[in-house]
């Protein structure tokens, strides 16, 4: 079986050599960019992340698999893919602690107001702030309740916080206090003291979360957004954050990257921004190989 693979991880040799064991004639593509190789058309399976934003699934009238790096599917013509009854996967797990952990610092940098010592230590000023809570007895939604939602809502249970898991459709997770369905959002809202998004972008998620819902949520709340900025209608939350409606905002994606200079988010004086970058560890390389080869091998049985 033709196998491309696209320059998005840095295979070894031995990587290569694993794929042909399994039965694969592997073809190896630098730049998801670039023109499809000689010879790649007649491929039947596929390892990348964005190749679909630069192909259509025509140039590979022979495809039967794909398995992309990423974990959401949002860059992938995720309907075609269905229709044509190809095998999808995605990089499910991979990130997920990395994830959970840069939340559960971005939620504890706001509740410990870090920010207010940071600026001080450089400015060497002794300024106390009194301004510091307790995590013990808040309540945290975490709307998209998958992988990488388990994981943060094991972290935040550890610090006892509340957690409530927010799903397409409500069903008991043993990780959340409750568990609701996405009708159920503007009721919940109020009463949560955390708000973290990890939902997966589709066209029925797309600015989710807007003005309606950020009116909902509770004044002096923390809103954190880890999963695709789209999910945000981004006006709306720099009118919220303007009218001093939350604690602290922590985002590490966005709708449009890299973030333009002049938005006006890096001027929000209580938002955190990180560069798309909270899923990077020392760790997702052995796990993304391990779970593409795991998965080509089990395509090929």
């Amino acid at each position: 079986m033709k196998l491309l693979v696209t320059g998005v991880y840095p295979y070894t040799e031995e990587n290569f050599q694993r794929m042909r064991d399994m039965g694969y004639d592997v073809v190896f593509m630098e730049s998801e960019k670039d023109p499809v190789p000689a010879g790649a058309k007649s491929v039947e399976a596929i390892v990348c992340n964005d190749l679909f934003s630069y192909h259509s699934l025509d140039e590979f009238p022979d495809l039967k698999y794909v398995q992309v790096t990423s974990a959401g599917l949002d860059r992938v013509p995720v309907r075609e893919i269905n229709y044509r009854l190809i095998v999808l996967k995605n990089a499910r797990g991979v990130y997920s602690i990395p994830i959970a952990e840069w939340v559960v610092l971005k939620v504890l940098e706001i509740v410990k107001d870090s920010k207010h010592f940071y600026e001080a230590q450089t400015e060497h000023k002794w300024l106390k702030s009194r301004n510091l809570t307790e995590l013990p007895g808040q309540k945290a939604v975490i709307i998209g309740f998958g992988h990488i939602g388990k994981e943060i809502a094991k972290r935040l249970q550890a610090f006892g916080v509340k957690i409530v898991a927010i799903n397409t459709k409500p069903r008991e997770h043993p990780e959340a206090d409750d568990c609701f369905g996405i009708c159920d959002l503007c009721e919940i809202l109020p009463d949560c003291d955390i708000v973290i998004s990890t939902l997966p972008l589709k066209e029925e998620t797309r600015h989710l979360i807007g003005e309606k819902e950020f009116g909902l949520m509770k004044d002096g709340s923390i809103f954190v957004n880890v999963s695709r900025g789209a999910i945000v209608d981004e006006q709306a939350l720099i009118n919220a954050v303007a009218n001093h409606k939350f604690r602290g905002v922590a985002l590490d994606v966005f709708e449009e990257e890299p973030l333009k200079p002049e938005h006006p988010f890096w001027r929000l004086e209580n938002v955190i921004i990180t560069p798309h970058n909270c899923y990077v560890s020392d760790k997702i390389k052995e796990r993304m190989i391990c779970i593409i080869m795991k998965n080509l091998e089990s395509y090929q049985e």
